[in-house]
Formats: C-alpha cells, sequence, structure tokens
C-alpha cells in the first residue's frame, strides 16, 4: 500500500506542505526485518518527502 501511495505521488506532485496523506500500518508488517530502511529506500525511490506521508499504527492494531 504505502509504495502504490508513493509512486501516485510521484506522478501527481503538490505544492501543498505539510502531509498529504495517511497510511496505516499492520503490527505485523512493523516486525518484518529491516522494515524502517526498506520504508527509507522506498521514499528515496520516488524521490517523495517523509513529510508528506504519515505513517500510523492504531491503538487497536498496536494490542494485538
Amino acid at each position: 500500500m504505502l509504495e502504490s501511495l508513493l509512486k501516485w505521488l510521484a506522478t501527481h506532485p503538490c505544492d501543498k506542505k505539510g502531509p498529504r496523506f495517511s497510511v496505516n500500518l499492520m503490527p505485523l508488517t512493523l516486525l518484518q526485518k529491516n522494515i524502517a530502511g526498506r520504508i527509507i529506500r522506498l521514499f528515496k525511490r520516488y524521490h517523495i518527502s517523509p513529510q508528506a506521508v504519515i505513517l500510523e499504527i492504531t491503538e487497536e492494531q498496536a494490542f494485538f
């Protein structure tokens, strides 16, 4: 899901400042090996500022 959003943002630039989209991450995603590095590489690959997206984990998902 995150990569799909970043691809879309790369082809639909906007000069609006601040976050424009939020993405919910599942707890199992956060447990994957090197997930932080993989997320950083996706932002770099698509030349998207990390400030353009909010990564969320809801309270309900936090306590699985």
